[in-house]
C-alpha cells in the first residue's frame, strides 16, 4: 500500500498555497472562509482549465480566485435548476408509464417475468424493487406499509413505480416489449422508443450527478446522449447541454419548462463575464434551440 505524506493545511495556508501557484486574490481571508465551507479538494475540480499549458499546479497569468469561485457558484445554481427539471420529468414519466402499462396489461402484469424482453434484466429490476420496498418501510412511507399490511406486499403498477427512483424507472422502460415502449413514447415526447430509452437513461445518470452535488461545468458525461441527425453537428452529446436539449422535448409541463429556461437565462446573464458556455457544450444558438 502506498503512503500519503501531504500535510493537513489550515484554510489560510490553502489559500496561500494557491497564491504561491500564481492565483490572484482580492481578499485572501474571504477566500479562506470560502474554502472552509466548500473544501479545497472539491474546489480544485474547477482549476484544470486555468493551469499553464503543460504545467501542473501553475496557474496561467491573470487567473483569479474570484473568477473560479463564480464559476463554482454558477455550477451550483445550474445543478439546482437541472435537478428540479429532472424531478418534474421523472414524476411525469412515472405517471405516464404506469398508467399506459396498467391500461394495456393490467395493474399486476409487471409481476410476470414473461411480460418483459429480458428475464435476467427483469430479475435485476425486481431485486431493486424489493430493496425499495424495504427502504420504504424503514422510512415509514405510509402507502408502502399499507400495501404490505393489507395486500400482502402486492403493489399495483402505479404504487410500484411511485417508489421507484429514476434509475429503476429507466430500467423498467428499457425492458418493456417493443409495442409498449412505442405506445409510451408516442404518448409522451413523441420520439422513437430507441431515443426515449436512451433519454431516460441519460436523465437518470444526470439526476444522480445532481443529487450527489457533482460538478457539471467542464464535465464529460458518462453516457452518450442520442441526438437527431440534423443537430448532431452542433450539439456535443457528451456534455450537459445535450441533456438540457433533450429535456426540452421530454418536459411535458410547458409552464415548468418556461420557468426553467427563464432561470437558466438568468444565471447565465448573472455570471456571463466569468463562465465559458463552451465548457458545458452550449452552441452559439443555444437559446433558439431551447425556445423552438
Amino acid at each position: 500500500m502506498g503512503s500519503y505524506t501531504k500535510p493537513v493545511l489550515t484554510y489560510h495556508d490553502q489559500a496561500k498555497l494557491l497564491e504561491e501557484r500564481g492565483m490572484l486574490f482580492e481578499n485572501i481571508e474571504e477566500a479562506a472562509s470560502f474554502l472552509k465551507n466548500v473544501s479545497y479538494y472539491r474546489f480544485s475540480g474547477y482549476f484544470f482549465n486555468f493551469y499553464e499549458k503543460g504545467k501542473i499546479d501553475v496557474f496561467s497569468k491573470g487567473v483569479s480566485f474570484e473568477r473560479i469561485k463564480n464559476i463554482y457558484l454558477f455550477d451550483e445554481e445550474l445543478r439546482i435548476l437541472i435537478f428540479a427539471l429532472l424531478e418534474n420529468i421523472e414524476v411525469t414519466y412515472r405517471a405516464r408509464i404506469s398508467h399506459i402499462h396498467a391500461s394495456k396489461c393490467g395493474p399486476l402484469a409487471y409481476l410476470r417475468r414473461e411480460n418483459f424482453e429480458d428475464g435476467m434484466k427483469y430479475d435485476k429490476w425486481f431485486s431493486n424493487f424489493q430493496k425499495l420496498i424495504e427502504r420504504g418501510l424503514r422510512n415509514k412511507e405510509g402507502y408502502v406499509a399499507h400495501f404490505v399490511r393489507k395486500y400482502d406486499s402486492v403493489f399495483p403498477i402505479w404504487a410500484a413505480l411511485e417508489m421507484s427512483d429514476f434509475t429503476c424507472l429507466s430500467m423498467f422502460y428499457a425492458n418493456l416489449t417493443g409495442d409498449l415502449q412505442t405506445k409510451i413514447s408516442n404518448n409522451t415526447c413523441g420520439v422513437s422508443r430507441k431515443y426515449l430509452k436512451n433519454w431516460l437513461l441519460v436523465c437518470s445518470v444526470t439526476r444522480n450527478c445532481c443529487a450527489h452535488n457533482a460538478r457539471l461545468y467542464g464535465r464529460t458525461l458518462s453516457t452518450n446522449t442520442l441526438i437527431e441527425n440534423s443537430k448532431k453537428q452542433i450539439i456535443n452529446n457528451y456534455m450537459i447541454f445535450s441533456v438540457i436539449y433533450i429535456c426540452r422535448k421530454m418536459c411535458l409541463d410547458k409552464p415548468f419548462w418556461n420557468r426553467f429556461l427563464n432561470g437558466l437565462v438568468e444565471i447565465i446573464d448573472k455570471y456571463e463575464s466569468d463562465i465559458d458556455l463552451y465548457r458545458l457544450g452550449f452552441p452559439d444558438d443555444w437559446r433558439e434551440l431551447l425556445e423552438s
